[in-house]
């Protein structure tokens, strides 16, 4: 009689195991490629880690599930040993996993513009979102020091990397100081910035112009200029430019004038004043319009300059040997008074 014995034989996958910074766990896979039934127990070797099931029997093929407790571990590398026993085998199995430090999001507050009487935009920057994606971000104002998101706030929703990010405000209360900071928000926690301060205007009002001298004056044209001294507490100038004309009183519905279009800030400009008579005084004056109305700076006279006389010489006729007659035309004064007209000849 010839009797034989065969054997169990196992393999277990993954023979190594890395569950980074993310991972929570991972499965085993027991293949029976024997013959029989195989029973096994487990060991681990840090109270971090448990198995399920931790022992059981096995035909053909079998599944265990190692799980980690990330959440009581200080941020750091982790390393442990799951252990299959099978009678008298023993077959381990390396962990390695990563805490990874838990931050909060880094925000800055960059400045504020666009200050009007009930409205201001923000500029902020999401510097480093943190170990987790942001899920609010905004700004939070309020006329109390050190704003908090329990005050006035805006919500820009959530963000996975680091942006610039601006946004308008409305409904503030007319020459109010105003505390205001940026906020971001993530898993681990809450983060503000530096904290800004700003004053809304006054009520608008219509801007104010100043008019400068005239240059750059010829016989036809000319150079305005102006400055917008103030916007008068909005955010924009609608029109403006200059008026002109040979009377002292002058109003854009009448006069000659310039349309620069709409403008943000206060400074400086130019227009140039054109289709003018030569040696003629004219008067012209800066003007500017926003939702309040029209503002006119002081009219300003200037005088252009005379323009070159033009004149023709007609042909000579009634020649003898000792005389002939001759005359001109003149066709444009160019503004200018004649003293004194003639023909002039000679040789050469």
């Amino acid at each position: 009689i010839k009797v034989e014995v065969s054997g169990a034989e196992i393999e277990i996958m993954p023979m190594e195991v890395d569950l980074g910074e993310d991972e929570s766990s991972v499965q085993f896979t027991l293949t029976n490629k024997g013959k029989g039934n195989i029973s096994y127990k487990t060991e681990v070797s840090n109270n971090w880690m448990g198995l399920e099931p931790n022992a059981g029997d096995i035909t053909t093929k079998g599944y265990v599930t190692l799980s980690v407790n990330r959440g009581s571990l200080d941020p750091g590398e982790y390393n442990g040993t799951v252990t299959f026993i099978i009678g008298a085998e023993r077959i381990s199995i390396p962990v390695k996993m990563t805490i990874p430090v838990k931050s909060k999001p880094v925000v800055s507050f960059d400045k504020t513009k666009d200050i009007t009487y009930n409205t201001a935009t923000f500029v902020g920057t999401i510097v480093e979102v943190g170990s987790s994606n942001i899920i609010r971000y905004g700004f939070c104002w309020s006329a109390e020091e050190e704003p908090t998101i329990e005050d006035n706030i805006s919500d820009m929703g959530d963000c996975s990397a680091p942006i610039s990010f601006e946004g308008k405000i409305s409904d503030l209360k007319e020459n109010t100081k105003y505390y205001v900071r940026a906020y971001a928000e993530n898993a681990i926690g809450l983060s503000y910035s530096n904290v800004s301060t700003f004053v809304t205007a006054g009520l608008p009002t219509i801007p104010t112009v100043q008019t400068k001298d005239v240059t750059n004056i010829s016989s036809n044209s000319a150079i305005a200029n102006g400055t917008v001294i103030s916007l008068g507490n909005v955010s924009k100038i609608t029109q403006f430019g200059h008026i002109w004309g040979k009377s002292k009183e002058l109003s854009t519905a009448l006069a000659s004038k310039t349309e620069l279009g709409s403008l943000t800030d206060i400074g400086e400009y130019k227009s140039e004043v054109y289709e003018l008579e030569p040696n003629q005084v004219y008067y012209v004056c800066s003007y500017a319009t926003n939702e309040k109305g029209t503002a006119y700076g002081d009219v300003v006279e200037f005088n252009t300059l005379p323009a070159d006389i033009i004149l023709s010489t007609d042909k000579v006729t009634d020649i003898v040997h000792n005389a002939a007659t001759c005359g001109g035309r003149i066709s444009d004064y160019g503004g200018r008074t004649i003293k004194e007209c003639g023909l002039c000849w000679s040789q050469s």
